[in-house]
């Protein structure tokens, strides 16, 4: 069984940390973009895959006026009431997708971004000649938590169903206490991109998460295998009763 970890431009720096893995990045890329590059990747190789995918910030803000020609450029978050059905949809095309390469995605949970220090960043390098929408930073800040939250806990529950462990890489940015998140937005270079210290603590729970996988499709594997040589051990027999172990 392979493994592989794929993700957009916050996974850049997680290949020297995942030996088990090979890793790949694609700034801007939705998980819908991702899986479908990784389909083509994988197409040739032979065996079960295990596919990590370290992304979703892309599919939930937008980046307004990327025409290369454009003196204006700013990432925001939009409210959209199919935001869950719509990032599920993308979660469910890719598993079937990759279904026919014997891959199957395992969907990192999503850490928040921070519009605000990535904008002005932005505009202080001059890749943008203004910002529009400075004044609702802090509306759009929160409204995108809100909606992180809620489809983490899809993500975990998709992995869950699946048969899979999560990688909870956005547990370092957004801590709860007591009830109550936290964000720590200064963990990121430029808010969006982690830190050293945070490409080590999302190495590890992906490598984790790797691990404990493998050993959980090496039991599965093992358990179809038993319940095989049990039907075939006497066919003949119609009151033969199987007994299967729930993993």
């Amino acid at each position: 069984m392979s493994t592989f970890v794929y993700g957009d431009s916050r996974a850049r720096q997680l290949k020297d940390h995942i030996p088990m893995a090979v890793s790949k990045f694609f700034p801007g890329k939705t998980i819908g973009q991702i899986t479908d590059l990784a389909n083509q990747h994988l197409a040739s190789k032979s065996g079960k895959k295990l596919l990590y995918i370290v992304g979703g910030i892309c599919n939930l803000t937008k980046k307004l006026n990327t025409d290369r020609s454009s003196t204006y450029e700013e990432v925001v978050f939009q409210p959209s009431p199919n935001v869950l059905f719509d990032y599920l949809g993308q979660m469910q095309s890719g598993k079937d997708l990759l279904a026919g390469n014997d891959c199957v995605p395992i969907y990192c949970t999503v850490p928040t971004m921070s519009l605000k220090t990535w904008n002005e960043i932005r505009l202080a390098q001059k890749k943008t000649s203004y910002l529009q929408f400075e004044s609702q930073y802090v509306q759009m800040q929160e409204e995108l938590n809100s909606t992180i939250l809620q489809v983490n806990k899809k993500i975990v529950q998709f992995n869950f169903d699946n048969g899979y462990n999560t990688p909870h890489i956005h547990q370092c940015i957004m801590k709860c206490k007591k009830g109550k998140y936290w964000f720590y937005y200064n963990r990121y270079v430029d808010g969006v991109h982690p830190d050293d210290s945070v490409v080590r603590i999302w190495a590890h729970q992906i490598n984790n998460a790797i691990v404990e996988n493998y050993k959980r499709s090496i039991s599965s594997e093992n358990a179809r295998q038993r319940y095989q040589r049990q039907i075939f051990t006497n066919p003949d027999d119609k009151n033969l009763k199987v007994r299967v172990s729930r993993l």
